[in-house]
């Protein structure tokens, strides 16, 4: 298949034709994308949710110490907000 075969399949031209010949592919199509984007967005509300709770924990136990434990928390938070970007790993901490 050549580039323009590809974007005739993916069309919206082609979606429409495929809707009115075949309801039902149309519709279990629609069904497995809508549940695939409920676990992507769950998936996302979960790991947002435990990034919150571990910097809300690391700033709790920045404002508890001092000194070279203090540091340590700003340390451990510092990387926290690294390992957002791809390809970021620290791997002792």
């Amino acid at each position: 298949m050549d580039n323009e075969q590809i974007a005739a399949a993916f069309s919206w031209h082609s979606l429409k034709q495929i809707f009115q010949t075949e309801p039902l592919i149309g519709l279990l199509g629609l069904a497995v994308a809508g549940i695939l984007l409920f676990f992507l967005l769950f998936g996302f509300v979960r790991f947002i949710a435990g990034f919150s709770k571990k910097i809300r924990y690391l700033n709790n136990e920045i404002r508890r110490t001092d000194g070279a434990e203090r540091m340590y928390y700003i340390r451990c938070r510092r990387r926290m907000w690294l390992t957002l970007i791809p390809f970021v790993q620290y791997k002792n901490e």
